[in-house]
């Protein structure tokens, strides 16, 4: 008699997504700066401290959507002149910015995260553990 074996698949893009819908704008903001903030790079030092100053902005209740808005548009325009990881990063940090507007913005932002680590490492399981721990901060 053969012995048969379900595996089940963990479907780590599902369980993000439920929790990501149960939280606020303002939480998920909250969320991005701590999930950007082991990924800031220096070279880009002006952009970070720009978007957290908007993103600070907001969650003091400060009317700033356009300004935000403008400010993920000039990103974009910015990475089309960069490559690899140097763009995906800054599409990150745009994606960041425009969750100011539109709360999924965010999940942009956390695959920009993850198509950059996965162009610097090469490494499925660095990838994995980067979208675990995106999840787990969402506690």
């Amino acid at each position: 008699m053969k012995s048969s074996f379900n595996q089940y698949k963990l479907n780590v893009y599902d369980d993000f997504i439920k929790r990501f819908n149960f939280h606020t704008k303002e939480s998920i903001l909250l969320w991005l700066k701590n999930v950007m903030q082991p990924h800031f790079r220096l070279e880009f030092d002006l952009n970070n401290k720009e978007v957290l100053s908007l993103i600070n902005e907001s969650l003091l209740g400060l009317q700033n959507v356009l300004t935000a808005r403008e400010y993920a548009f000039k990103l974009h325009k910015l990475a089309k002149t960069l490559e690899n990881d140097k763009q995906f990063y800054i599409r990150a940090l745009a994606h960041m910015v425009s969750t100011i507007q539109v709360k999924t913005h965010a999940l942009k932002c956390c695959d920009y995260l993850i198509k950059m680590i996965q162009f610097q490492t090469k490494d499925a399981n660095q990838v994995v553990s980067e979208r675990l721990r995106q999840i787990s901060l969402l506690e």
